[in-house]
């Protein structure tokens, strides 16, 4: 492998110790840049979550194109996939349909804004999108040991009725 100047001047080995003492944003910054460095295509907005979020607040407020246009944006997309990897959890070997999906991303999009709401005055997409990321956390907060016990199934059925 041919060196490169960076690697002439800092070792890659130091550059990844010193990751974890980057800052959220400094961090973010990073990986932007990596991504724009491999070319690497964004992951499609999952356009029913960001609906559940909006029937979730009550609005209408902003389309998707206009959404797209914002900073919280890039971070709803990166925190999305923790909504899906609790759903997949959350149904497991159940069978999977659209309309199960569909309710446990409203569900969950509700459990979400409802811990957000009671922690801040105002509430911003900004901080909807980053909580995401926090999605199990928050789902084991407010039902411990559902995730573990298989007790998700009673949750499923329930949604549907």
């Amino acid at each position: 492998m041919k060196p490169t100047r960076l690697s002439r001047l800092v070792p890659t080995g130091i550059i990844v110790a010193e990751l974890p003492l980057l800052s959220q944003n400094e961090l973010k910054t990073v990986k932007l840049a990596v991504e724009v460095l491999l070319d690497t295509k964004p992951t499609e907005l999952d356009e029913e979550l960001f609906q559940a979020v909006l029937d979730v607040l009550g609005t209408k407020t902003i389309g998707v194109k206009a959404f797209m246009k914002t900073k919280a944006y890039p971070v709803f997309i990166e925190n999305q996939k923790c909504v899906h990897e609790l759903i997949d959890r959350i149904l497991g070997d159940v069978p999977r349909n659209k309309v199960k999906v569909v309710h446990l991303k409203r569900f969950l999009m509700d459990l979400l804004i409802g811990n957000l709401s009671t922690k801040a005055a105002v509430l911003t997409m900004d901080d909807i999108a980053r909580d995401m990321g926090r999605i199990e956390f928050i789902f084991n907060d407010a039902f411990p040991g559902y995730l573990t016990s298989g007790l998700t199934r009673f949750l499923v059925k329930s949604l549907q009725t």
